[in-house]
């Protein structure tokens, strides 16, 4: 299936935590909600400014926030479209946010160089990590709230200490700073599904994973979307549900899907017409859904 509404490149995407819906963002500043199924559009979103960099469903299914280069992320019901809350608290444009589970915090990263963690009903500020030296492009809240990843235009993957019990957070401190990408920009990140692990991608053509105790890769696992032909960047990434798939996407338009009990390719997908800028697994595994400057969402079986 293939959805075409969006007017501009289609930056970020992500499935409702009941697999029916795709909610997409995109530079024609519109965040729109769709049937996984059919591609039949139930909302769009226009409440920001800007190009709509990043997008994240709560694990309740009723909201979702999106951030923007107009510097804000918002909050807001998905099935109605209704702006909840407006987080204003970057200086720079937004590139990425991500639910705690539970859904009561929302972390964003932004060019301003900054992890931000706020409460997504009332933007009232816990904590702001700071340690990047670039913008930060990805985040990625652990499965079980322990710990914060981050990666940015530094070329590292961070991660942060943290402790979520009901409404309280805390913040504790750096746990791992990861420089394996070569000081070249880390686009995406995607926790295991046990939350033992973390994938990175970035613009040495590479995905790689590292542990998310400590940010060890001992044996280093690399693999490789290099094209000799062109300067490729892995710009997307996210683990399958069941752990024992990753699935990446690059510059060139190309998704690999990869084993990660071989390290090995089992599948190519080379339905876009542009760079895949968003990769994402349906909660059911089954499916993976693709965004691509081609202004397109692809949504394919994978079984």
């Amino acid at each position: 299936m293939i959805f075409a509404g969006h007017l501009a490149s289609v930056n970020a995407l992500a499935w409702s935590p009941d697999g029916r819906m795709i909610a997409s963002a995109s530079d024609d500043m519109s965040v729109q909600v769709f049937e996984a199924s059919s591609g039949k559009r139930r909302v769009i979103y226009t409440g920001h400014t800007g190009a709509v960099e990043a997008v994240a469903w709560s694990s309740s299914g009723k909201y979702i926030v999106s951030g923007s280069q107009d510097r804000t992320a918002q909050v807001w019901e998905a099935t109605t479209g209704r702006k909840i809350f407006s987080y204003g608290g970057h200086s720079d444009q937004v590139n990425a946010v991500s639910w705690s589970h539970g859904g009561r915090y929302i972390a964003s990263g932004s060019d301003d160089r900054t992890v931000r963690v706020w409460n997504a009903f009332d933007g009232t500020l816990s904590f702001s990590f700071r340690g990047h030296t670039g913008g930060v492009l990805c985040v990625g809240w652990q499965p079980y709230n322990s710990s914060i990843a981050s990666g940015s235009w530094d070329g590292t993957v961070r991660d942060w200490a943290t402790v979520v019990h009901g409404y309280a957070f805390h913040a504790g401190e750096q746990i791992f700073n990861y420089g394996g990408h070569g000081q070249l920009e880390v686009y995406a990140l995607s926790w295991s599904p046990d939350g033992n692990f973390i994938v990175s991608a970035g613009a040495d053509q590479t995905v790689q994973i590292l542990s998310g105790k400590d940010g060890s890769s001992r044996p280093p696992f690399f693999m490789d979307h290099e094209n000799k032909q062109s300067n490729n960047q892995v710009r997307a990434v996210d683990w399958s549900p069941q752990g024992d798939y990753i699935v990446s996407g690059d510059t060139d338009g190309i998704v690999l899907v990869w084993r990660v009990a071989e390290r090995k390719t089992v599948f190519t997908y080379r339905g876009h017409k542009g760079a895949v800028n968003a990769v994402a697994w349906s909660p059911d595994g089954k499916r993976v859904a693709t965004a691509s400057a081609d202004k397109t969402v692809h949504i394919w079986s994978f079984e």
